[in-house]
């Protein structure tokens, strides 16, 4: 399994990305919102990021096993984040089901849909 994670400021496009490329893959894939896998209330950012991150990866693994070819996990990830969100992927989903290289798209600024 490939894992793209889309990163950026909010309100930029990452879901749109995220969106787009999977509506454009004839294989298996899941595209994972961050914003999606969490209700936790109070808000404390720390905490919302941990569980994000947490539940991105539970996801990812899981989706590993049914046969899923490319993942897309989409959230306002710190940079400082960045990194270790990638490596926390990569050390729990399987090694057998990964494929090599690691992908970070970064959106700098708002994108128009298609």
């Amino acid at each position: 399994m490939r894992i793209a994670i889309v990163t950026g400021a909010p309100s930029v496009g990452k879901t749109s990305v995220g969106v787009r490329a999977l509506s454009e893959m004839a294989e298996p894939c899941a595209f994972l919102d961050g914003d999606s896998l969490v209700v936790y209330l109070p808000v404390d950012l720390l905490d919302r990021s941990i569980i994000i991150q947490d539940n991105i990866c539970a996801c990812a693994a899981n989706y590993a096993a049914s046969g899923v070819s490319l993942l897309v996990a989409s959230h306002v990830f710190f940079p400082q984040c960045i990194e270790r969100i990638r490596d926390r992927l990569y050390s729990q989903v399987p090694s057998a089901a990964l494929s090599s290289g690691r992908v970070t798209i970064t959106i700098p600024h708002t994108i128009s849909p298609a």
